[in-house]
């Protein structure tokens, strides 16, 4: 037992070590057959998916008990008592023609009411989960490394994406840290100046990531490549804002 949590453990951090230092490296030695030194992709997806989580929630509980608010409000309905009151009324006359259309459209209302009346609840569902919204888009995302890069086969692309992803869990988590720790230290001048710097760091580190990554999988030119890539951008920006939206109306509707 011993023996297979230290190899777990050296494994883990050979394949960490691959994964930040050689952008696509290590699904390249997975998809040639070097697949013993590392750990399998999914369960790094799986590692890197409950890191992010786990640094979420510790962050949150840290700041939200110093009283220090860390992320903006993604919900943020700033109405009067007597607005949520008629925004109810309006949910209860719509619920009682009872067609499903109207059964949804007054659950949605009676949602962004409840939004209202308390948003943190609401910011905090939402955000809590944002992280599983993105990890349940990952076979779209390898959908459209398909449609771009059709030389592999599917599997192959799930693989690549799996890596990306982890990758982008890793960053997020150490974006987070370094945030977390910001606003805690200062929750006024220092963070004011350095969190969009950390930002801008976390989403040119991403970029630079993914663009050597596709470079070093798919092998193809770097014109090829940037066009690809930043098609892949806006293709997935836009699957993932329609999930987004989608997601929004269904944290309102089972508020």
């Amino acid at each position: 037992m011993a023996d297979e949590l230290f190899s777990f453990d050296t494994r883990l951090v050979r394949t960490v070590r691959m994964l930040v230092s050689r952008p696509g490296g290590l699904t390249v030695a997975y998809l040639g057959g070097r697949r013993a030194p590392y750990i399998r992709p999914f369960r790094l997806f799986v590692v890197s998916g409950l890191l992010l989580l786990l640094v979420t929630s510790l962050g949150r509980s840290l700041t939200d008990t110093r009283g220090v608010p860390m992320l903006k409000p993604v919900v943020n309905v700033d109405v009067s008592d007597d607005e949520i009151q008629k925004m109810r009324a309006e949910a209860d006359s719509i619920r009682a023609a009872g067609t499903v259309v109207t059964s949804v459209k007054a659950a949605f209302v009676e949602g962004t009411a409840r939004a209202a009346e308390d948003p943190e609840r609401i910011n905090r569902i939402f955000q809590e989960r944002l992280s599983i919204l993105a990890a349940m888009l990952l076979p779209a995302f390898a959908g459209l490394l398909q449609l771009l890069f059709r030389r592999r086969f599917y599997a192959e692309h799930v693989i690549h994406a799996l890596h990306l992803h982890s990758f982008l869990f890793l960053a997020t988590s150490t974006y987070l840290s370094v945030a977390y720790f910001i606003r805690l230290v200062d929750a006024t001048q220092t963070a004011s100046v350095l969190l969009p710097i950390a930002v801008v760091a976390l989403v040119g580190t991403l970029l630079v990531y993914g663009f050597r990554s596709l470079r070093r999988v798919y092998a193809e030119p770097f014109r090829t490549t940037a066009w690809k890539g930043g098609l892949l951008l806006l293709l997935n920006g836009i699957v993932f804002l329609a999930a987004l939206l989608i997601y929004l109306f269904g944290t309102l509707l089972m508020a």
